[in-house]
């Protein structure tokens, strides 16, 4: 966390994430009294000769028609009373269903998170364009002669298709006839590797600027607004054009495409496309050893270079909550199951008396487990990609994106995830079935 802040800077509302927390943890404590108070309220409607007899309450069927068995072939009959055991008592299973719902969320959307994040197209939202090179001026003296020197070389590159040179200057805003808060405005062609705007376009006219989504916020200069800034040749009003995410440099950028020789140059962005096939690796390696002053790299690269920690930071997460989301399946699965085998052991003594063997019993469980894994891992998946994504915006706004949206590994958040549920859930039951061959006939059936 640490070097996030480093880069990043400190958040200003230190107070509301403590708020936030606080509320957070009270409401769930809250939530779950609410859970185990509904719970114990079931106990009230059960008489003490239904405790005694039963072990329970029964479950009412009014307004329910059964399924009719006889003469199926398909699906089979343990399947069969398995999924009617679930419409039957559509109570008992909510709780599994909750809980398996929840624990795909947590399972899914870290891993959306991470998708995400490590994706090249996360770029977007750095306020900078989809390039293959990246070169960057800065520290040195001289940088204009520099990206001077290092354009020409660009040009003369066959293998290199496009580029532009991006130069941030500083200049003053001017808030009531006064310089006030200092502005890094970033100059040049943004046409050429455009970045993805929330509203509005890129500048293309000498009095049209873009603001980062924080910057606006914190001037409180929205689309179509004007500001006005003061450079070498005197103040120069701007009309805001767009907005747009970015990251980097505390989120509160700007571009604009005015020029302004002796303003004072803070850095310089070189951005440049490859033909296809070349190695934007290589070629990198090549321009850094030719341009010593200049820090050269593939986006990929330079996206590990910025966002290394934090990537890093949301794989470990999405490790802990994948193994965290399992572990939770697989206890309360174990749980459930072995209650339900409590509850149903003079049902299940009824099947044996009948001819149903310990094998058909489990696969009636299996049946049961998988149409709540199923049902609950789906609607899951599709909260996480939806809901998850919101909840991720609203997190990430506060950075300083404004248009979050994930960037999903069908693979893993369709396939591996769903079917690692299914299959805990699946081995969990055999687990938990495997004392059926200890319930007896002459133990349980009761006259």
């Amino acid at each position: 966390m640490k070097n996030i802040q480093l880069y990043m800077g400190e958040s200003g509302n230190q107070g509301l994430s403590l708020l936030v927390g606080l509320v957070g943890t009270v409401l769930i404590f809250f939530g779950v009294v609410l859970y185990v108070n509904l719970v114990l309220r079931r106990f009230r409607k059960i008489s003490a000769a239904s405790a005694i007899r039963f072990g329970g309450s029964q479950d009412k069927a009014r307004g329910r028609k059964g399924i009719k068995i006889a003469g199926r072939s398909f699906p089979k009959i343990n399947n069969l009373l398995g999924i009617k055991d679930v419409l039957a008592r559509k109570k008992i299973y909510l709780t599994l269903f909750t809980v398996l719902l929840l624990s795909s969320f947590i399972l899914i959307m870290p891993q959306n998170l991470y998708s995400t994040v490590s994706s090249q197209s996360f770029s977007r939202y750095m306020g900078i364009g989809k390039s293959d090179l990246r070169l960057d001026i800065q520290q040195t003296k001289n940088i204009p002669a520099k990206t001077a020197e290092v354009m020409e070389a660009l040009q003369q590159d066959k293998q290199v298709t496009k580029s532009v040179a991006l130069t941030t200057k500083a200049f003053s805003l001017i808030k009531q006839g006064k310089a006030e808060d200092q502005l890094k405005i970033e100059l040049g062609d943004h046409t050429v590797f455009p970045v993805e705007y929330a509203e509005g376009k890129a500048p293309k006219k000498a009095d049209e600027i873009a603001l980062s989504s924080s910057l606006s916020d914190d001037i409180e200069k929205p689309l179509n607004s004007s500001l006005t800034v003061k450079t070498s040749t005197g103040n120069r009003t701007l009309k805001v054009c767009g907005i747009y995410s970015d990251v980097t440099n505390g989120g509160k950028t700007a571009k604009a495409v005015f020029t302004d020789q002796k303003a004072r140059t803070m850095w310089c962005t070189i951005s440049a496309n490859l033909k296809s096939g070349i190695s934007a690796s290589e070629k990198a390696k090549d321009y850094g050893k030719q341009f010593t002053y200049a820090k050269v790299s593939d986006i990929k690269n330079y996206m590990q270079q910025t966002f290394g920690s934090t990537i890093q930071t949301v794989a470990t997460a999405a490790k802990v909550a994948a193994i965290v989301a399992l572990a939770i399946t697989a206890l309360i699965v174990l749980l459930f199951i072995k209650m339900l085998l409590a509850k149903d052991r003079h049902e299940i003594a009824a099947l044996k008396a009948l001819g149903f063997t310990s094998s058909d019993v489990r696969q009636q469980y299996f049946m049961r487990s998988l149409v709540i894994v199923v049902l609950g891992t789906i609607i899951g998946t599709l909260l996480a990609s939806t809901l998850g994504g919101q909840v991720a915006g609203i997190a990430m706004s506060m950075m300083g994106v404004s248009t979050f949206r994930f960037s999903i590994n069908p693979l893993i958040s369709f396939v591996l995830c769903p079917v690692g549920m299914l299959l805990v859930t699946l081995a969990v039951t055999t687990l938990a079935t495997g004392s059926l061959q200890k319930i007896k006939i002459s133990d349980n059936i009761k006259e």
